[in-house]
């Protein structure tokens, strides 16, 4: 909700002043013979409500020089009183513990320190002061952290706004959310009944009564999908009440017809998207059963393939058993072989120890005999090889 230009009818009228309104129609009941500060006032049309509902005295303040002169030229007539000033530093324009009521109306997503504009309107406030906040949801507007209103410093969820304000102004609250809304009721049948709002183009009459039908079923209203928050602080007997303009049935009709028709064509087009993805399943769920068809006689070849490698396996494991046997008994028998080998050697060794012994005891006969032989006649000696030609051929 931004500031509404009062100086001549915006396209939607209606629709412009039952927004605005309902933000203040939630207070006037408590206001009655009160000094009431409604700050960022705009173009004062609210201070004006106020005043003409019952206020012992109002004070508009709004940080635009030219704002504020518009106001005057407005509603200047109803008694309120229209000053140009910082609401964050409102405290030194007008003084502390002042205001028995303190209205604040879509001002805290304006502001870079919003706690300290809070604890200004606790400062101009008196001990038991009454306090109002709206606060926009802009996160229904503006749903992406991308996305926000280019006039609006920050956007608040509803935990953070209560929890802000709550952290100043205590718990003493009672909460609200804003909307449009649906439904029947009474207006007057004279149009001279219909208040003006100063000089303005707005004319309202205020409602006394009204019976909210607690909607638990045809997209219920929550914190997610309203228009505001709004936040009343240390008042009793809180009726939360509404902006609202009256219609003729033709009108209604029409309404009816074009939200049935919407919803039939909205109906259409879920059954056709439902259809569609259907489809989409029903490609999806052959593609997916062709793979598995696929994968089933993947896994089959696999299996075999895993079977013949035990197999293989198997028949490995057999063959390196029956070599490593073999090569026992191999090494068996070369040890075996090994031993008779040594045998065979120690024996060798002894022989030729034995035959070295004996060439020792012959070579002495052999010396003994060169010795000799030099004394035997030649005669004798071939007498000798002779006879043992003879007996050893």
């Amino acid at each position: 909700m931004e500031r509404l230009d009062l100086d001549m009818k915006p396209a939607h009228p209606l629709e412009e002043a039952a927004i605005h309104l309902a933000r203040y129609a939630n207070i006037l009941n408590h206001i009655k013979d009160k000094t009431v500060l409604d700050l960022a006032c705009g173009e004062g049309y609210g201070s004006a409500l106020l005043m003409q509902y019952g206020a012992k005295k109002v004070v508009g303040v709004d940080i635009s020089v030219e704002t504020i002169e518009k106001a005057k030229q407005l509603f200047g007539s109803t008694g309120a009183e229209y000053i140009a000033g910082d609401a964050q530093t409102v405290a030194q324009l007008l003084g502390e513990s002042v205001f028995d009521v303190v209205v604040s109306i879509e001002t805290i997503e304006h502001v870079q320190d919003p706690e300290a504009l809070l604890k200004t309107m606790k400062k101009v406030a008196k001990e038991d002061a009454i306090f109002y906040i709206t606060c926009p949801n802009d996160y229904w507007y503006f749903p992406t952290e991308n996305e926000s209103n280019p006039f609006h410093i920050r956007k608040y969820t509803f935990e953070d706004f209560s929890k802000l304000t709550q952290s100043v102004l205590g718990n003493a609250v009672s909460w609200g959310l804003g909307s449009t809304v649906w439904g029947f009721g009474t207006a007057p049948l004279y149009s001279n009944e219909y208040q003006p709002l100063g000089t303005s183009w707005m004319r309202q009459y205020r409602s006394e009564g009204g019976l909210i039908i607690e909607n638990d079923s045809t997209l219920p209203l929550d914190t997610s999908n309203c228009s505001f928050y709004c936040g009343i602080w240390n008042a009793s007997n809180i009726s939360f009440s509404s902006g609202i303009f009256p219609f003729g049935m033709d009108a209604y009709k029409k309404i009816f017809e074009a939200i049935e028709y919407d919803i039939i064509s909205q109906l259409r087009d879920d059954n056709d998207a439902l259809r569609n993805r259907v489809q989409e399943l029903e490609v999806e769920f052959r593609r997916k059963t062709l793979f598995l068809m696929a994968a089933d006689s993947e896994n089959k070849i696999l299996k075999e393939s895993v079977s013949k490698l035990v197999l293989q396996k198997d028949i490995l494991q057999q063959q390196i058993h029956k070599n490593a046997r073999q090569a026992e008994e191999e090494t068996f028998n070369l040890n075996n072989q090994i031993i008779d080998l040594n045998k065979q050697i120690i024996e060798l060794k002894n022989k030729v120890n034995d035959l070295s012994y004996n060439v020792d005891v012959m070579k002495i006969g052999y010396y003994r005999y060169l010795r000799m032989s030099k004394y035997v006649p030649v005669f004798a000696k071939k007498l000798v090889l002779k006879m043992y030609r003879k007996f050893h051929g």
